[in-house]
């Protein structure tokens, strides 16, 4: 199972048939799209790649290639129709591949790295490319006794004080419809 949100086994399949078959790795979203089978890697798929870093390598503008990923799902669907009318044609083999030019990315307003980190959480389960406390870090470190996730054993102490990000808050009814608290995740 694919750690990612709403990228099943079959899209991770398909992304890997696909670049199996162009021998290289894949230099532009379109012409990713243009690669893949765009009814198994669709819309939702893409959008959840971009999300969590997929094509960083491709470019580190995620917001970017979220903005373009309907003009690249079109593209992809495209060329993929030019391919199969070429290949059905009368005369087959013989027919040249139609060349559809590749778009130009527009640039938009980039995502800050606040934005950036929540939607890679969002559609990961956990912070990849770096963490919001991160430029807290001289404060987290004086302030915390203990540091989450660290695997050492840590010292029995009677006052601990540790740091996090508060993600969500729930608000707890009791039956006869009082506050009964706050939970945080």
């Amino acid at each position: 199972m694919c750690a990612i949100k709403n990228v099943g086994v079959g899209a991770v399949e398909e992304i890997k048939r696909s670049r199996k078959a162009l021998e290289r790795n894949f230099t532009s979203l379109f012409e990713f799209c243009a690669n893949v089978d765009t009814r198994t890697v669709n819309k939702r798929v893409l959008e959840g790649l971009i999300y969590a870093g997929a094509f960083d390598s491709i470019n580190k503008k995620r917001g970017d290639l979220f903005a373009a990923v309907e003009e690249a799902l079109d593209f992809g669907n495209r060329v993929q129709n030019s391919n199969k009318s070429v290949e059905g044609s009368l005369f087959g083999e013989m027919a040249e591949e139609v060349k559809i030019k590749e778009p130009v990315l527009r640039t938009v307003e980039k995502w800050s790295s606040k934005d950036l980190l929540a939607k890679e959480r969002e559609v990961t389960g956990v912070y990849v490319t770096g963490h919001p406390l991160t430029k807290y870090e001289v404060e987290y470190k004086s302030f915390a006794t203990i540091h989450l996730g660290e695997t050492e054993e840590q010292e029995e102490e009677e006052n601990v004080r540790a740091c996090g990000v508060i993600n969500d808050l729930k608000t707890k009814m009791d039956k006869s419809g009082r506050d009964d608290g706050v939970f945080y995740t």
